[in-house]
């Protein structure tokens, strides 16, 4: 089977899949055709079709479909689908058109490090797995950005850092997400428990300690556009251009044109102290609001991702920052009424 024949296929229906959307490296993504995804979300896409092994596969994280792209356009439009094989028994019979096919198809190029090579792809994981399962539930892009399972961490993570060597607890399962520089090249990684009860929600480890820029998102992010800034990473894939900073202090990236959105724990004597820093030094801050829409569990968001799991779509999150973000002396003011709320 040929990639390139189905991507071609795929691409001739995309018009008749709500939402279609090409997300790079062969990944594409729009609204599940097969069960229709969400009856209360319009805006909820979570049919995926995926590059993997030279063949395109499609998945729904909603139904749980999992079945290959020729499977799928057979039972979407069975007259394409013929044509599609005609096709493909064409290219397949004649070597002469497979290779002038092939050599004008430019390689899609990745870097993989070597620290992750022995690591699984959480999208290439079974749907029950418990990486998959974590995943699914905090709605994280796995189709998109490369989410990596450790099942035994400090054993792994031992290999590429001295951080752990004198280490005397439990090994343990973390899902480790790269960082990457603003050529792509890996700069280090940050490690997630799935267990809240870890004495430490998050490591971050950087191949290299004299990195200056050690922000996460650097590789994607057009500062010609605007920007947002957050402390994790994990918000940072929830909205469009936006990056997260490795220690906490979100004006570590200064730029006079981001808006800088710290969580919405007003309790939090650090969260506070850094809006008052971002204030002092002009910047443009949002402060979350106290009536953010409530998780499955009814407990008010707290952060963007809690706003995503509560069903928001990425406009509506957007429409929150915005009308909450502000500088000068109106933040001042803004912010006195909101950290006594």
């Amino acid at each position: 089977m040929s990639l390139w024949l189905e991507e071609k296929f795929l691409k001739q229906i995309s018009t008749r899949l709500p939402g279609f959307k090409e997300r790079g490296n062969h990944v594409y993504n729009f609204k599940c055709v097969l069960c229709g995804d969400s009856s209360k979300k319009r805006n909820k896409k979570r049919g995926y079709c995926v590059a993997k092994t030279g063949k395109l596969f499609y998945y729904c994280h909603n139904c749980n479909a999992s079945l290959l792209f020729t499977t799928f356009l057979k039972d979407f439009d069975y007259n394409l689908y013929k044509q599609y094989s005609l096709e493909n028994f064409k290219e397949n019979s004649n070597p002469t058109v497979k290779e002038e096919i092939q050599r004008s198809i430019p390689k899609t190029k990745k870097y993989v490090p070597d620290i992750f090579e022995n690591l699984p792809l959480v999208r290439d994981m079974e749907l029950s797995s418990l990486a998959s399962t974590f995943s699914f539930n905090r709605e994280l892009p796995v189709m998109e950005f490369d989410f990596y399972y450790a099942e035994n961490f400090i054993d792994w993570t031992k290999g590429n850092t001295d951080k752990f060597q004198n280490w005397k607890g439990a090994d343990h399962a973390r899902l480790v997400i790269p960082w990457r520089d603003r050529t792509g090249k890996i700069i280090g990684y940050s490690a997630r428990a799935f267990d809240d009860t870890q004495e430490q929600k998050y490591y971050r480890i950087f191949v290299d300690d004299d990195i200056k820029e050690k922000f996460f998102g650097l590789d994607r992010i057009n500062e010609d556009e605007q920007i947002f800034v957050l402390e994790g990473e994990i918000d940072s894939l929830m909205i469009p251009n936006a990056i997260a900073v490795s220690n906490g202090k979100l004006h570590t990236y200064i730029n006079k044109k981001a808006i800088y959105i710290p969580d919405g724990d007003r309790r939090n004597k650090h969260i506070c102290r850094g809006i008052s820093e971002m204030i002092d030094l002009g910047l443009r801050v949002c402060l979350l609001p106290e009536n953010m829409p409530k998780g499955v569990d009814g407990k008010d968001s707290k952060d963007l991702n809690d706003l995503v799991i509560a069903n928001c779509t990425q406009e509506e999150i957007l429409d929150i920052i915005y009308a909450n973000t502000f500088n000068g002396l109106e933040a001042r003011l803004k912010f006195d009424k909101w950290k006594k709320i």
